[in-house]
């Protein structure tokens, strides 16, 4: 069974910074949670920083045979995965624009991301 949100999210909450960064890893991906306007000065952990900024910046990296940094908006995995997607636009026909590229992601997303991610993880297909 995969964690739940909330779990996740305590999870997150708990990261150390690296003083540039916190990540995350989930099997064969790791997620890099960047803050965006920040020092680190009294700074530890990702949730006393979202206690104080409600933006992060996201990035996602799969290690393969070599180390490669995953496009939200154009990789097949995640490019119209519903939970994932935190900005977009309706059009007047009733399509959707997505722009949800990691850029300040709401935490909320972040969980069902690395939900997802442990779902990803396990299947065999993309290996």
């Amino acid at each position: 069974m995969y964690p739940s949100l909330t779990k996740i999210k305590k999870e997150l909450f708990d990261l150390k910074t690296d003083h540039d960064a916190w990540h995350y890893d989930v099997g064969r991906f790791n997620i890099g949670i960047l803050p965006r306007f920040c020092t680190f000065a009294n700074v530890n952990t990702l949730g006393e920083f979202l206690f104080y900024k409600n933006s992060i910046n996201v990035y996602i990296s799969e290690t393969a045979p070599n180390q490669l940094t995953i496009n939200l908006l154009k990789d097949i995995r995640f490019k119209n995965y519903d939970p994932i997607m935190y900005n977009t636009i309706k059009t007047p026909t009733g399509g959707l624009l997505n722009f949800s590229d990691g850029r300040d992601m709401p935490i909320k997303h972040l969980c069902a991301l690395v939900r997802y991610l442990h779902r990803l993880n396990d299947l065999k297909a993309f290996d």
